[in-house]
C-alpha cells in the first residue's frame, strides 16, 4: 500500500482545482500509510540500507502529507487536529531553537 501512494504522490498535482472530499481522502490515507511506516522502520533496523530506503520514504511521505495539509487550509478545508499537530509539532521539534 505504501508503494502505491509513494508512486501516486509523486504523479499528484494537488495545487490545481482538487475536490474536497478528495483532498480530504489524501490526507487521511497518506497520514494512515505514514503511521505504518513509522511504526514498521524498526524491522529495517539491521539493514543499513533497506533502513535508509524506508527512511527516505518516510521522508518524502512526510513532505507531501504536509503539502496536502497545507493545500487543504489554502482551501478553507478543516483538517483534524490530531493529523496537523501530528505535523506540524514534529516541524516545530525539528527547527533551531535560538
Amino acid at each position: 500500500m505504501s508503494e502505491e501512494l509513494f508512486e501516486s504522490c509523486k504523479e499528484q498535482d494537488f495545487n490545481g482545482t482538487v475536490e474536497s472530499s478528495v483532498l480530504i481522502d489524501k490526507i487521511e490515507e497518506a497520514y494512515k500509510v505514514y503511521e505504518s511506516c513509522e511504526t514498521s522502520l524498526d524491522k529495517w533496523i539491521d539493514d543499513y540500507g533497506e533502513y535508509k530506503i524506508a527512511k527516505l520514504r518516510l521522508e518524502f511521505l512526510r513532505h507531501e502529507l504536509i503539502n496536502l495539509i497545507k493545500a487543504a487550509e489554502e482551501k478553507g478545508i478543516d483538517v483534524g487536529d490530531d493529523i496537523k499537530s501530528a505535523f506540524f509539532k514534529e516541524l516545530e521539534d525539528e527547527s533551531p531553537k535560538l
